[in-house]
């Protein structure tokens, strides 16, 4: 035993449990799948991970386990009220971004003495930029595969339900042209990282991707150039492939960002 506790030490591993966490606000709920290791090494410190569309995967689990290791509290923001709603009204975009914020002002409130670390893919990162723009208390925050420009991401995406979505607009809504689109669309769209105050004081990393066409390249680099921020790696694979290889091979360069001070 004394043997197994001096390898556990010198691994830096430490035990957590895993539990599913709810926090509830009138008729809107968050789910939480928390990561609370028995002894923290970053005291009030909470790293929240934003899955991509789809919702909380294995590879969000693997990062949650992986902090939660090196005794970091760890929460993966599992689900929020009405968080699959389809609609090809343009005001679906506003339901659905003002909704992820209300579920993240929910876990803050909830943990007032706390700052937060945020752990964002693809649109995962869209909502983690917008929160790391508006909550002082999010001191750490990396983004993979993220963008700036919501309204040009959704115009130009190649993601499936955007695409298909953007034919039965044009042909119901009757846009003449891309550009009368895009004008819509920003009229919906609740928040705008380039109309956000820029984080001062938060230390912002990025994967960036060279050839993504689910969350353009060009969205990527308008995210870089309106921050401060320093690039973690720079792939040259597609949208899905950048987030799986990332996991895979980049996971030590997204624990040393956050973990080194």
């Amino acid at each position: 035993m004394k043997i197994l506790c001096i390898l556990l030490f010198s691994l830096n591993l430490i035990a957590y449990e895993s539990s599913e966490e709810i926090i509830a606000s009138e008729d809107f709920q968050v789910k939480l799948q928390s990561y609370s290791p028995k002894a923290t090494t970053k005291k009030n410190t909470i790293l929240l991970i934003i899955p991509p569309t789809g919702g909380m995967n294995f590879i969000d689990k693997s990062y949650a386990r992986k902090f939660a290791r090196q005794g970091i509290e760890t929460k993966i923001l599992k689900h929020w009220s009405n968080d699959d709603e389809y609609n090809v009204e343009l005001s679906i975009h506003t339901r659905f971004y003002s909704r992820a914020q209300n579920a993240i002002d929910l876990i803050m409130d909830k943990y007032p003495d706390h700052n937060f670390w945020v752990l964002g893919t693809s649109v995962g990162g869209l909502h983690g930029t917008i929160a790391t723009a508006r909550h002082s208390r999010i001191t750490k925050a990396l983004f993979i595969v993220s963008g700036a420009d919501i309204a040009d991401i959704i115009l130009n995406s190649n993601q499936e339900v955007l695409v298909e979505a953007k034919k039965i607009r044009f042909k119901k809504f009757k846009y003449k042209d891309d550009q009368e689109y895009l004008e819509n669309l920003r009229k919906v769209i609740p928040f705008e990282v380039q109309n956000l105050p820029t984080p001062q004081k938060t230390k912002v990393g990025l994967i960036i991707s060279t050839n993504d066409e689910t969350v353009p390249t060009k969205n990527q680099l308008l995210l870089e150039s309106l921050w401060n921020t320093s690039r973690v790696s720079t792939l040259r694979l597609g949208h899905t492939s950048s987030v799986v290889f990332s996991w895979m091979f980049k996971s030590s360069k997204i624990k040393i960002f956050f973990l080194n001070d």
